[in-house]
């Protein structure tokens, strides 16, 4: 099962963070896909055109900057929107990431740079992926390894592994020999490669995977809650979502059960925020809204809802 936990494979080209004028199939009913569906409801208001080539469609993006795509002289190119719709940023990429930390990476012509919230490049176009910044830094594959760059371009961590993900409370999971590990900010390794897979850390845990099955590991690499589990999400509010024999629940930290694996969908393994303490979850074919303790409190048996 695909994590939600963004990863980056030099052999094929899913990384998940680049927005790229492919779309995506439709997945099956979750509380997470409806409520993805009230957001292109949205976005749809703001929709706007371009001259001789149709629609111009904008996709959210927390920091007021969305990426846009526009066809330019008949060619699908990706520019910027502000919060209200209108285009800051004039279609000219091939391909773009979100803003993060004031910039977003941009293709142009097969090779990856960053530009600043005027449309500035302001790392020239060299690499062959790039990723958007997290706590000051952004990975970025050259040839077939990736590395890391500091907001100026500056090599901080050179290439040499095989698969990343974006640094995380001061962490980065990274692969080498088909084992995922952790290093710090200045690229130590500070917990050796052995696991099958691994998530980003989230309130002082992280996700592994070990023989098919997840559990979770504190800083040093120690195992908390033992692998025991068909999928897991990174804690959020003290609580993560888990996936167990085609069903999910949650766990606290200590690997406790809070709500028992009895959900049909809740997100679909997507980090849970309980906004106003409840969640959407389907039970049966039917959502209802449930509490931190798995609680139904709202009761509604819809066939679809959207995030409270």
């Amino acid at each position: 099962m695909n994590t939600p936990d963004t990863y980056l494979k030099t052999k094929h080209d899913k990384d998940r963070e680049l927005c790229s004028p492919a779309g995506r199939s439709a997945q099956h009913k979750s509380p997470y896909n409806h409520a993805r569906s009230c957001v292109r409801f949205v976005i749809a208001l703001i929709t706007i055109y371009a001259g001789t080539c149709g629609a111009v469609m904008a996709q959210s993006n927390l920091e007021s900057k969305s990426p846009t795509r526009a066809c330019v002289d008949k060619t699908t190119k990706w520019g910027y929107v502000d919060s209200t719709g209108k285009l800051v940023i004039v279609p000219r990429f091939d391909a773009t990431n979100s803003f993060s930390e004031k910039l977003a990476a941009v293709q142009v012509n097969g090779k990856w740079g960053y530009i600043d919230t005027t449309g500035n490049v302001v790392i020239a176009f060299q690499f062959n992926k790039a990723t958007s910044f997290s706590e000051q830094l952004a990975a970025v594959q050259i040839g077939e390894k990736w590395g890391y760059i500091d907001k100026t371009g500056t090599s901080v961590i050179p290439p040499r592994f095989d698969s990343v993900q974006r640094f995380s409370e001061q962490f980065a999971a990274v692969q080498t020999d088909h084992k995922w590990g952790y290093i710090d900010r200045t690229g130590k390794v500070v917990i050796a490669p052995q696991f099958d897979n691994a998530k980003r850390f989230s309130e002082g845990l992280a996700a592994v995977q070990i023989d098919h099955k997840w559990g979770y590991i504190d800083g040093t690499g120690t195992i908390l809650v033992a692998p025991r589990f068909d999928d897991a999400a990174s804690f959020s509010e003290q609580m993560a979502l888990v996936q167990s024999a085609g069903t999910f629940g949650y766990i606290d930290k200590t690997g406790r059960v809070v709500s028992a694996p009895r959900l049909t969908s809740a997100g679909t393994l997507f980090p849970q925020h309980f906004a106003d303490q409840r969640d959407p979850v389907e039970i049966g074919g039917r959502f209802d809204y449930i509490d931190k303790a798995g609680n139904v409190v709202i009761p509604l048996q819809l066939e679809g809802v959207c995030s409270l």
